[in-house]
């Protein structure tokens, strides 16, 4: 019976050790998704940057090049 005891008792911790590493689990999934969540809103933050430079970009005078630099 001390047999079976021991194995009920290593059975239940690996039980609780298993509840410890779902929780563990289900954290760090939600972390890396939120993570990942702002690295995409930032992506999108900096082409949208980027897209209104070219805008003020594409508006700027052009200056004719020095005649010894056309040479």
């Amino acid at each position: 019976m001390d047999e079976i005891d021991n194995i009920r008792k290593i059975i239940n911790k690996l039980e609780d050790r298993i509840k410890e590493l779902e929780t563990e689990n289900r954290a760090l999934r939600l972390s890396i998704k939120q993570a990942c969540s702002s690295l995409m809103r930032q992506n999108d933050d900096a082409e949208e940057a980027i897209k209104e430079s070219e805008k003020i970009l594409a508006f700027a005078p052009t200056f004719k090049q020095p005649k010894w630099k056309t040479k």
